[in-house]
């Protein structure tokens, strides 16, 4: 009676607020003295590892606090919930399991029966809390059973809450990390439930439309933002994803709900749950800086090409081979060539017999040792139209190294100045790295 008294008091003040490990310590020291329990662990599952780790223990030493028990050592059954009513003990415990708890306990211990009872809120289970007694627990009386079974439940109950709490504050440490991500790459996501046809959008998304961030939103209202062809685009990509699992991805125009006009890239994906698509989904990023940049480049380069065109100088670039690589406007006139007849060929096209002939001997030596006779001085050579037609240049060279990069990395220019007697000038640019073309500066 009087332990079933204690077992009544201590019930009634785990209802009232003590804390996990409170609980659990309470309840073994009542269960020792009372109960003859020789030990109580409390083993959570860590869905990471894949592992059961015991996070409180009482009993005989050595202790099992803080081991770990991989759930593949587990005997299968004991993972089922179905196997348990509210818990098991010895007596109805097959061999395997009764030989997997033995292996965690003191064998000095006379362990008489187990109670292992699983902590399972749904499908999977979450944990165990098993207690060792030197008594049967068959041996206990009814009323005595179902005022620990309370116990029991409500150390359960408070260890779920603890880890649902630990589960949230988990999750919104990461989305608050995803969403300081988002807002510095400026890519948002969004999702659509196939079913509901109900639309989710990251708060990145909800910036990048300029809408207060948790705004009533759907398809429509997203789609509405795209204009004249690109709106056509997207309409169709997301009717293709709808009906077919077409997957997409997109840059196009957009204006923010601002009026702001925007660059935006935007891909589209479907979940399949168990063969069934359930939800679309993708990022939605923000590039419109990343436009305008190449916009700024492509103006730049645009207007050097510009200039270059309308230089006197004809200007021709070529590899570390001597294939031609582009050619000015000024190059018909002064050669007979288009631009376009002359790319791809081998510069010596230019030159007469013998000069064209030994051309790559020249470029090969330079690379080789660096020197070149006429670097920076201007040299008096013949030169050779589309119609074979011979003519003189002046002819210098200067080099720049734009880099201190390894041989296999690094680049030079060389430009080769010419001058006809008639003031028609050659510029020649040597690279030896072609990938670097459409960052050259030609002077």
């Amino acid at each position: 009676m009087e332990k079933l008294k204690k077992l009544s008091q201590l019930s009634a003040q785990m209802a009232v607020g003590l804390s996990l490990e409170q609980m659990l310590v309470q309840a073994s020291d009542l269960l020792r003295v009372h109960y003859k329990v020789d030990g109580l662990s409390l083993w959570d599952f860590d869905a990471q590892e894949r592992c059961f780790c015991c996070t409180f223990y009482t009993g005989s030493l050595p202790s099992n606090l803080g081991k770990f028990i991989p759930e593949t050592k587990i005997p299968a059954s004991l993972l089922d919930p179905e196997r348990f009513a509210l818990f098991t003990t010895k007596r109805h415990m097959n061999a395997e399991e009764t030989a997997f708890l033995e292996q965690y306990r003191r064998h000095e211990a006379a362990v008489a029966d187990y109670l292992l009872t699983p902590i399972a809120p749904g499908e999977a289970i979450e944990g165990f809390l098993s207690i060792r007694t030197t008594c049967l627990i068959g041996d206990w009386k009814e009323d005595d059973l179902d005022t620990l079974l309370v116990v029991i439940s409500q150390i359960k109950e408070r260890f779920l809450r603890d880890k649902y709490d630990r589960l949230l504050k988990d999750l919104q440490r990461e989305k608050s990390l995803l969403d300081e991500i988002q807002d510095i790459a400026k890519v948002g996501g969004w999702e659509y439930d196939l079913a509901t046809q109900s639309m989710y959008w990251s708060e990145e998304t909800y910036r990048i439309y300029g809408y207060p961030v948790g705004s009533t939103i759907d398809a429509q209202i997203g789609i509405q933002h795209y204009e004249g062809e690109d709106k056509a685009k997207i309409i169709a990509d997301f009717e293709q994803l709808l009906q077919s699992q077409t997957p997409y991805e997109r840059e196009l125009r957009f204006k923010d709900a601002r009026g702001k006009l925007k660059w935006v890239r935007t891909t589209g994906r479907v979940r399949v749950t168990h063969g069934k698509p359930t939800h679309a989904f993708g990022a939605f990023e923000d590039i419109t800086k990343e436009k305008m940049l190449i916009n700024k480049e492509h103006d730049a380069h645009e207007y050097l090409a510009t200039i270059i065109n309308n230089l006197n100088d004809v200007i021709v670039t070529v590899s570390d081979t001597g294939t031609i690589l582009t050619a000015n406007a000024r190059v018909e006139d002064v050669f007979g060539y288009t631009p376009a007849e002359l790319v791809g060929q081998n510069v010596s096209c230019l030159m007469p017999s013998p000069y064209g002939e030994v051309h790559h001997q020249y470029i090969e030596s330079y690379l080789k040792t660096g020197n070149a006779k006429i670097l920076g001085i201007g040299r008096e050579l013949p030169a050779m139209k589309k119609n074979q037609a011979v003519f003189p240049i002046e002819l210098s060279l200067t080099e720049v190294l734009q880099d201190n990069e390894p041989h296999f990395y690094r680049h030079y220019q060389r430009h080769y100045r010419a001058k006809k007697c008639g003031r028609q000038n050659l510029q020649i640019g040597l690279f030896q790295s072609p990938d670097q073309f459409t960052e050259r500066v030609l002077v």
